[in-house]
């Protein structure tokens, strides 16, 4: 089979009403035909190739182990700063601290006085 029929059967399925159609979006069908017209596997750069289906797995892993780190944090924040207020009108900037202190990103004036509330005093 050549390419061009590889191409053409592929297209001919992502345009009928079939499993494969629904399955397979736009972005991953372009990326598909580029694979066969550059003899590259035909999953690779799509969702469905094993790279993508690791770093997803991944990622969703990263996620629950920032959810728990964000409860404790939660916990801790509630535990020492005496302004309820304070903690729900602030809680989006913690989530961006998190992020920042996780990828080690500078922090900024806002970031050091929030870090000063929610530290314990020693």
């Amino acid at each position: 089979m050549t390419k061009q029929d590889e191409i053409k059967l592929l297209d001919k399925l992502f345009k009928s009403d079939t499993y494969f159609a629904d399955q397979i979006g736009t972005l991953d069908f372009e990326q598909m035909i580029r694979n066969i017209e550059q003899d590259f596997p035909l999953f690779l750069g799509t969702k469905h190739s094993p790279e993508i289906i690791e770093e997803n797995r991944e990622l969703k892993d990263r996620i629950k182990k920032l959810e728990t780190n964000l409860d404790f944090a939660f916990g801790k924040i509630v535990e020492h700063c005496p302004d309820e207020n304070w903690i729900y009108d602030s809680f989006d900037h913690i989530v961006i601290l998190r992020a920042k202190m996780d990828y080690d990103l500078p922090l900024n004036e806002k970031d050091r006085i929030t870090c000063k509330k929610l530290l314990p005093k020693t």
